[in-house]
């Protein structure tokens, strides 16, 4: 971005996601006022969307943000056309996708979950879990899982957007205080203020966690003591830790492509030092 001989822009906020994990896509903004995107199976040159975006959120298909011009949030499809698939008449705060069709956020005059379809037109009716003050979905395979945290007492209470999958969500960490979730296809990691997490998955005796199944994620020992903006993707999940680097965990275990199953070597037990999601 910009002219020859102008010195290369900092980027200020990217996002990756993909089809499959041969198929990423990247978005990201930069000091010089534009948002870029480019697709990693066919590298070539960044293609400008049409509006500079700040807050970045994206799905397989889409990516969302808030409008640096105009500060409503603006959503795009994934294409090298760079134009606008819809725009909203204001900003949501916390904006997620779920699936593949549903972008999710705050709304910030009622502090209400208001989630979208892919024509910028509102799906499901989240009130009765509202006031929130954070939501985050699930992207790996478009299962449409979000997840909120109640502004009343820091709850967490998770929902299946489509309300087709018989499985459902994983199960939420109990308890209150949370001030932050992040939801995979099979684990949820709730954060308090100070940075405590709590990670919970299916349990390996439901047809869920059984070895093998697309939701199931090995045993862990606890995750960090401290992390914040956590997010997560099927069973792997990542922050900022205590020292302001990133962190990830499980770092012990590797997962094959539909297998579900644990990489050579890394069994994923409770005592073999790995930090994954807990309290197992």
């Amino acid at each position: 971005a910009g002219e020859p001989g102008d010195p290369p822009p900092t980027f200020t906020d990217i996002e990756i996601s993909g089809r499959s994990m041969e198929e990423p896509w990247v978005c990201a903004s930069n000091s010089v006022g534009m948002t870029m995107c480019w697709d990693g199976l066919e590298p070539g040159a960044p293609y400008p969307l049409a509006e500079a975006l700040t807050d970045l959120a994206m799905s397989p298909q889409h990516v969302c943000g808030t409008s640096v011009a105009d500060g409503v949030t603006v959503c795009f499809d994934r294409d090298d056309s760079g134009e606008a698939l819809f725009s909203l008449e204001l900003a949501l705060d916390g904006a997620a996708h779920a699936g593949r069709e549903h972008f999710c956020g705050i709304d910030p005059v009622f502090g209400t979950a208001l989630c979208v379809d892919q024509l910028g037109l509102p799906t499901t009716d989240l009130d009765g879990l509202a006031p929130i003050v954070a939501i985050d979905g699930n992207t790996a395979d478009a299962a449409a899982y979000v997840c909120m945290v109640a502004e009343s007492d820091g709850s967490i209470a998770c929902v299946d957007l489509d309300e087709t999958d018989p499985l459902g969500p994983p199960p939420a960490p109990e308890g209150t205080g949370f001030v932050d979730v992040a939801v995979g296809l099979g684990t949820v990691c709730g954060t308090k203020a100070d940075g405590a997490l709590t990670c919970t998955r299916f349990p390996e005796s439901s047809p869920e966690g059984a070895m093998g199944e697309p939701q199931s994620c090995p045993e862990h020992s606890p995750p960090p003591a401290f992390a914040t903006q956590v997010q997560a993707d099927r069973c792997h999940a990542c922050g900022i830790g205590a020292d302001g680097f990133g962190i990830c965990w499980p770092e012990n275990w590797e997962r094959g492509l539909a297998e579900g199953e644990h990489g050579p070597g890394n069994e994923g037990g409770p005592d073999d030092g790995g930090g994954g999601p807990g309290p197992m």
